[in-house]
């Protein structure tokens, strides 16, 4: 099922002799499961596409278009946008941007309890996500004693705790070496596949594309579709 559809998509920053344009007509569709790759260099206009279809970045022109929801309605407000982004979409940084002053299991509780998850349900999810992702014996460690893989891991755990409809992955193995930016590629698949979610992951690494099932190649704002 198509979940993730955008069309003819432009974004121009600036104007006049000084207008940059980030995207020229881009097409990107995702299914539920799959796993798709947006692969091109810094400055491609990646991340201008990743933020676009979260709702954070609005397009000059065109359509964004994620389970269904057309995101750039005139209608639209900026409250609704970030509730849409809450319950539709789960992000995963380069960064991790896990709260380190929490631990591992209290950053997925805190995601789920943005939802409105609370208690014992919420616990017990938490607690399913860490050994689902294989870091249960280590819910209890703050992110600055957790390897970087476990850091990923965790931060999945937290991204899929709303069980998104889209997963968006921001360069998420830019600070892994090759084995460890394959494991959680790997990861990816697996979510992707059993969890019916649709993963976008941004790359400039053509190590990590084993498995994807679309890869969109992203160059001076153009997009192509390279399946």
């Amino acid at each position: 099922m198509e979940v993730v559809h955008i069309d003819d998509l432009t974004k121009v920053y600036g104007s006049g002799k000084t207008a940059v344009r980030a995207l020229v007509g881009a097409n990107v569709v995702a299914q539920t499961g799959e796993l798709v790759a947006l692969l091109g260099p810094s400055g491609s206009g990646k991340t201008t596409l990743l933020t676009c279809m979260a709702g954070i970045v609005e397009p000059t022109s065109g359509r964004v278009t994620i389970g269904g929801i057309t995101t750039y309605d005139d209608g639209w407000k900026v409250h609704d946008r970030s509730r849409f982004r809450l319950e539709h979409l789960g992000f995963i940084f380069q960064a991790h941007n896990l709260i380190p002053f929490l631990t591992a299991r209290e950053n997925v509780l805190m995601a789920l309890q943005i939802q409105g998850v609370t208690g014992p349900p919420a616990r017990r999810i938490a607690q399913d996500l860490l050994n689902y992702l294989g870091v249960g014996d280590r819910q209890s460690h703050f992110p600055e004693q957790l390897s970087g893989g476990e850091q990923q891991r965790v931060a999945i755990a937290r991204a899929i705790a709303n069980s998104p409809q889209v997963i968006l992955a921001d360069e998420p193995t830019a600070a892994l070496d090759t084995e460890r930016g394959q494991s959680v590629m790997a990861l990816f698949r697996r979510v992707a596949r059993e969890k019916g979610s649709a993963v976008i992951c941004v790359t400039h690494d053509s190590r990590m594309l084993e498995g994807f099932d679309h890869i969109y190649q992203v160059k001076d704002g153009l997009v192509s579709d390279e399946r």
